[in-house]
């Protein structure tokens, strides 16, 4: 069974989402350019313009993120490897009060 996840949580009083899927994952040799702009596709069904990953980085910056492959993350579907993304928004969760 298939999935994509959007998660979110506060770790060390910083809210940080999580973005996880049960695919194919992403081959070690490309981890290294996963936000450059125009890169080849990251796995093995060739999907995508290479601008997604870039796009992410880029907005993630802009609010004074940070984003970053989970390398030790694995989806518990036998075969599919899956993918984690980590986007640190370095900003503290606010209350409905406070709102």
């Amino acid at each position: 069974q298939g999935f994509i996840r959007l998660r979110a949580a506060v770790v060390k009083n910083s809210v940080h989402l999580y973005v996880e899927d049960s695919g194919p994952g992403i081959p070690v040799e490309k981890r290294k350019i996963l936000f450059t702009k125009f890169q080849d596709s990251l796995d093995s069904l060739n999907q995508g313009t290479g601008i997604g990953l870039c796009l992410c980085k880029k907005l993630t910056d802009l609010m004074n993120g940070d984003i970053w492959l989970d390398e030790s993350y694995h989806s518990g579907v036998p075969g599919c490897p899956g993918t984690r993304f980590i986007i640190n928004l370095n900003t503290p969760p606010i209350s409905i009060d406070d709102a």
